[in-house]
């Protein structure tokens, strides 16, 4: 009788073990934006700690806020960002007034993506970037916020450039290299 007791706790035990890996995100959806909106799933499980987290934010809209290009490496350095990230997903995933949802999400051809359009004024795009890994499935790579409504194509072109640069200089950064 015991070792049936042992028998079935250890099958249990590797039933909850497989549903743990198949819970693995492998897709960029909007399923997956909700789960992080309300929640059930973090953002901190999808982020790959000796890579960080990538933030480009250009999207100071009214309160003129300075531009952040930064590889946060600790979940210290990247609680705030997520925190209004997750506040915010939900009013891109709730259809407007014409029943448009502005969340999107691709996983080809290139990387990943899920877009949070602006909608109005000082709403900024942001996007989020992730990569799969084989075994861990996706990983948030980068979030980056950028206002385009209401600017003019000039400056608009000239942010694309600014972000190419950041992106490129944060690419050659890794959290690894800033530990002792």
């Amino acid at each position: 009788m015991r070792c049936s007791v042992l028998v079935s706790l250890a099958l249990v035990a590797a039933m909850a073990a497989e549903a743990t890996a198949d819970d693995v995100p492998t897709a960029a959806t909007r399923s997956l934006l909700r789960e992080l909106a309300d929640g059930r799933r973090s953002f901190e499980s999808l982020i790959d700690e000796d890579r960080g987290l990538v933030v480009i934010d250009h999207a100071g809209g009214e309160a003129d806020r300075p531009d952040v290009e930064r590889r946060l490496c600790t979940p210290a350095d990247r609680k705030g960002q997520l925190v209004r990230l997750q506040r915010a997903i939900p009013s891109y995933l709730t259809p407007d007034d014409e029943g448009v949802v502005h969340a999107r999400c691709r996983n080809r051809p290139g990387p990943p993506t899920c877009v949070l359009e602006g909608f109005m004024e000082f709403v900024p795009t942001v996007t989020l970037t992730f990569a799969v890994d084989p075994v861990r499935g996706l990983r948030l790579r980068e979030v980056m916020a950028v206002d385009h409504l209401g600017v003019a194509e000039d400056v608009q072109r000239s942010e694309k450039r600014r972000i190419r640069r950041a992106r490129a200089r944060l690419a050659a950064t890794t959290c690894t290299a800033t530990r002792p």
